[in-house]
């Protein structure tokens, strides 16, 4: 990949369990690296839908959006897991697919999906 087509910035973020002051938990998303770094650049463009990208929300179905995401890898790149999100333009997006990294390209490629993961 061209570096001109890093042209998006994206922020990871993992599920972690918090306490509520009253013995039990909430669940917050943490970002990857360490707040105000302003994640990672990113090439993200659309993946071509099919039948199979329809999503159901409760009495609603509506198509859910998908995309290609290549970031290139590093120490933080590296540990992205599929129950992480990634966050394009604020818009939180569920990790659907991750691919090992591309030890030859330097790169670490995704499907992300519109939602978040639960």
């Amino acid at each position: 990949m061209q570096p001109g087509q890093f042209d998006t910035r994206v922020t990871f973020e993992e599920k972690v369990r918090v306490p509520n002051g009253g013995g039990g938990h909430n669940i917050e998303w943490r970002e990857m690296s360490a707040p105000g770094q302003g994640g990672r650049w990113a090439a993200v463009w659309p993946v071509s839908q099919g039948k199979g990208d329809e999503e159901n929300s409760g009495s609603r179905v509506g198509n859910a959006v998908s995309y290609w995401v290549t970031v290139r890898t590093d120490e933080a790149t590296r540990f992205v897991k599929s129950d992480w999100r990634v966050l394009i333009d604020d818009e939180p997006f569920a990790i659907k697919s991750l691919a090992r990294p591309d030890r030859t390209r330097g790169t670490i490629k995704m499907i992300v999906q519109t939602g978040q993961p639960t």
